[in-house]
């Protein structure tokens, strides 16, 4: 039976069911004796010697009997198939969920694994750009120090030399930060790039989001737009993955200072423990000296504060 595909499993109890009625109905002497419209088996079994008699009303009640024990039996059987059914069901829902739970983890460890070697990349550049300038920088200086009695025409000529190298330890730090930047931000605003974003999102997870921006034509750094960006969309993976949202509102609005609010559906969680994500969004708003907060209840809840000194107006 457990090797049976499930619908020749339910063909099989059906044909025993029909087979069973079928013989009971054969065997059923009220109804044999309604069709032919002969008389009922107990008027010839009073005919019979005593003996004959008990015998075949022994026989009787024993063919009853076991008629009886066979369908309580049957009954038993399926009750029983229907338990097995139930517990490889069980069965195989805890297996999934134990499969989707390493998938997570797995997915989780791999995040990790690229982010950290995305910094050590990051940190390698950086080291490299900033110490080869730094080192050329304080040669010079120190070849410029000596100089500046003796000939400050040359003294000057080194200083232009280090002047140049600081230039171009610059454009290599800004080169390798420059990397950080979201794509979606080389090539469209930041109102576009985010549209873009969750426009995508929506078609891969089916989430519906409620975007209003009512930041107008104000412009920012590289730097702060990358933070927004990355705020709203850690915001958006945080809903879908922690919250199990369905609905995400994100609105920009202008107060005071410029502010995001978004807010999902999701189940939130009875105490807020900043893990790594939440600690992020944290360190990049400080960086461009605005405010975050979090809240949970109905659904999760961020408010970020960008002050206005950080934008320019057309």
């Amino acid at each position: 039976m457990r090797n049976k595909e499930p619908s020749r499993q339910l063909n099989l109890w059906l044909g025993m069911a029909v087979f069973i009625l079928v013989i009971f109905s054969l065997t059923d002497t009220v109804l044999i004796e309604n069709i032919s419209n002969i008389p009922q088996l107990d008027t010839y079994i009073e005919f019979l010697p005593l003996a004959t008699k008990t015998t075949v009303i022994l026989i009787s009640n024993v063919l009853n009997v076991v008629n009886l024990i066979i369908f309580m039996g049957i009954l038993v059987l399926y009750a029983i198939y229907l338990h097995n059914r139930e517990y490889e069901i069980k069965e195989k829902l805890a297996k999934a969920a134990q499969t989707n739970l390493e998938l997570k983890n797995y997915a989780a460890l791999s995040s990790h694994i690229a982010e950290d070697r995305e910094r050590k990349r990051i940190a390698r550049d950086l080291h490299d750009s900033v110490g080869h300038a730094l080192t050329g920088v304080i040669a010079g200086v120190d070849a410029a120090k000596v100089l500046i009695d003796l000939n400050p025409e040359k003294a000057k000529e080194q200083l232009t030399k280090v002047s140049q190298v600081v230039k171009q330890g610059l454009e290599g730090i800004r080169a390798a930060l420059n990397k950080l930047r979201p794509g979606a931000l080389e090539n469209y605003t930041l109102q576009a790039a985010l549209k873009k974003m969750l426009s995508e999102y929506s078609e891969l997870s089916q989430m519906k989001f409620d975007f209003q921006y009512e930041w107008g034509s104000a412009e920012f750094e590289k730097t702060t737009e990358d933070v927004i960006f990355r705020i709203v969309e850690e915001s958006v993976t945080n809903a879908l993955r922690h919250g199990h949202a369905s609905q995400v509102s994100i609105h920009f609005l202008v107060n005071k200072n410029y502010q995001i609010l978004i807010k999902d559906n999701g189940s939130g969680c009875s105490k807020i423990k900043p893990g790594f994500g939440l600690t992020q969004m944290k360190e990049r708003v400080a960086i461009i000296g605005g405010h975050i907060e979090f809240k949970s209840g109905d659904g999760f809840e961020i408010k970020v504060e960008i002050p206005k000194e950080g934008a320019n107006h057309d």
